[in-house]
């Protein structure tokens, strides 16, 4: 019975790890889409740094950035968001690509940190489901191997 709830408990910090490497890849889409079609430019000034929690356990950083286009004010928030504490500011400024058709579409021009922090925990997160579903399995197959 006991390799049951391990597989249980392996299965659930899978699905724990599946939306980290969803999120990530999001945040990858919109880099590479901000990055092709994407033709505005705009300063931006971090107004806020909101922390948001997922599961309790593991804290992301979002950034919301205030812009002007065409004499109209953006405080937006998007799919950026940092694992790292500190990464963003409040008060920094940085230039920003947006969608020229929908403004509150944009993504810093200097984005080369936040794609390598996303495809790090994209790459982490799906080691972590591998390594987690092999103990699964071992704990369901061989209840009695060393899982009291």
């Amino acid at each position: 019975m006991s390799g049951m709830l391990v597989l249980l408990a392996c299965i659930g910090l899978s699905l724990h790890q599946i939306l980290i490497w969803e999120r990530a890849g999001k945040l990858m889409e919109a880099i590479r889409k901000s990055r092709s079609d994407y033709g505005g430019r705009a300063q931006a000034k971090i107004i806020e740094v909101q922390e948001r929690r997922l599961a309790r356990s593991i804290a992301y950083y979002y950034p919301v950035f205030c812009y002007i286009v065409d004499e109209k004010a953006y405080g937006e928030s998007s799919l950026l968001y940092s694992s790292r504490e500190g990464e963003f500011r409040t008060g920094e400024s940085c230039m920003v690509r947006y969608n020229e058709k929908k403004p509150q579409e944009f993504m810093p021009e200097e984005d080369e940190s936040l794609w390598e922090m996303a495809d790090s925990e994209k790459k982490n997160a799906l080691f972590m489901v591998c390594i987690l579903m092999a103990l699964g399995t071992v704990a369901a197959a061989f209840p009695g191997a060393g899982f009291p």
